[in-house]
């Protein structure tokens, strides 16, 4: 199941190629931790804005407290994601990240 707390992922169009970020967080206490590390690196560091990032939260189910911090942690930072629940692997990963760049980045933009 895929849900899509803050709705698709809107990125207009553009006439030249722009630089987007997309990530996997698993729902963990780990990744609770590290994902404010990833995010003030990306975000702050080195300038990414944060609409031009998108992260897949994966749980292994609907009422995951690791997710829910992901979620807020990613709302704060006006981050888009979207939430994976069940199996992932790295191949419904290649077909969930290619569906997503077909979808909504330009034919010259860098995933």
């Amino acid at each position: 199941t895929i849900k899509l707390p803050r709705g698709d992922w809107k990125v207009g169009k553009h006439h030249r190629p722009r630089v987007f970020l997309y990530s996997v967080f698993g729902s963990s206490l780990e990744s609770t931790r590290l994902a404010k590390h990833f995010l003030d690196f990306y975000v702050r560091r080195a300038g990414i804005a944060p609409e031009r990032i998108h992260v897949t939260v994966h749980a292994s189910h609907e009422h995951d407290e690791h997710a829910q911090t992901l979620q807020n942690l990613l709302d704060k930072n006006r981050v888009h994601y979207d939430l994976w629940i069940g199996t992932f692997t790295s191949e419904t990963k290649a077909w969930h990240r290619d569906k997503l760049t077909q979808t909504t980045l330009d034919r010259d933009d860098w995933l």
